[in-house]
């Protein structure tokens, strides 16, 4: 078994697979990205600069949704397909340490007040 690094980031604060498909999501909150990694086609795209660091990352079993979270107690839902931004959601500026889909359309998170919220997309 081989290993090499695909690509490099800056200070990776947050990793997450589709379980269904070859993508995975890298954030960074050193330089407030996220990226969606591709392993079959081994490309790379930058879908968003947050104003704020980016902490979380979650991708939907199917690879289709991947949502991301800020500093500030923002959730960005993207099509990961296309990198179009569908919705945002605000959590008042609580930061959000977890996050996560349960299935290809239910997402939850947790906050650093204790709290848990959950969508149905």
């Amino acid at each position: 078994m081989s290993a090499g690094v695909v690509t490099a980031f800056e200070g990776p604060t947050g990793l997450s697979f589709a379980r269904k498909s070859p993508r995975c999501a890298v954030s960074s909150a050193e330089d407030a990205t996220v990226v969606l990694y591709d392993f079959s086609s081994n490309s790379f795209e930058n879908l968003h600069e947050f104003e704020h660091p980016s902490n979380e990352v979650a991708l939907s079993d199917n690879g289709e949704l991947l949502a991301s979270s800020g500093d500030d107690g923002s959730i960005i839902v993207w099509n990961a397909s296309t990198g179009e931004k569908l919705f945002d959601i605000d959590l008042g500026g609580a930061q959000i340490f977890a996050l996560e889909f349960l299935s290809d359309n239910k997402l939850v998170a947790a906050t650093e007040f204790g709290a848990i919220y959950g969508w149905e997309l």
